[in-house]
């Protein structure tokens, strides 16, 4: 070591430990209150100055967050109970459509009975008009038939007794008995 450098105490590169380095790790009792001391007042400190604000922070932070979450439980309850409410509107109003359906139809059904039992009972009852006057208009005819039947023979009978009749006159009164029933 030249160069005019004196002995460094502290210098450890070449191994030059002195005796004060040496016993770094030996226990002194003053030191050790001093420490003790030094520590109980850091402590203090920090829990005067540091835990006190940093616990109050968090405090009021974890009361922030029970806030927060049991006004999301109430908000969601109350969405909950909006949502059931809106499904129990929307159930009744689909029954309410569904009757109102059904109701349509079951009048749509009776009316549609009413009709064609109105139009059967009418339909029945032209044809009983029809069959009435059909039986009616026979009944005229053969009325009228019979009559005309009646006073041909009647005529005929008469002309035959009036007169006694020949071939060709007994042919003309059967012309003129026919020409009658035809006109």
């Amino acid at each position: 070591h030249g160069g005019g450098h004196g002995h460094d105490e502290s210098n450890l590169v070449h191994g030059n430990a002195s005796d004060g380095l040496k016993n770094i790790l030996e226990f002194k009792p003053d030191l050790a209150v001093f420490s003790l001391l030094v520590f109980a007042l850091l402590v203090l400190a920090l829990w005067k100055f540091a835990f006190g604000p940093i616990i109050s922070g968090l405090n009021a932070r974890e009361q922030n967050i029970q806030s927060q979450i049991a006004t999301a439980k109430e908000a969601a309850g109350k969405a909950e109970a909006m949502l059931a409410d809106y499904e129990a509107k929307l159930a009744n109003a689909a029954n309410e459509a569904n009757e109102i359906v059904a109701e349509g139809r079951r009048d749509a059904e009776t009316t549609r009975d009413r009709i064609v039992a109105e139009a059967e009972e009418a339909a029945q009852r032209e044809k009983e008009r029809a069959i009435n006057e059909i039986q009616i208009a026979k009944n005229a005819a053969l009325q009228a038939v019979a009559e005309q039947a009646t006073d041909m023979a009647v005529g005929l009978a008469g002309d035959i007794i009036g007169s006694e009749l020949d071939r060709d006159d007994h042919e003309q009164l059967i012309q003129q008995a026919l020409s009658n029933l035809d006109g």
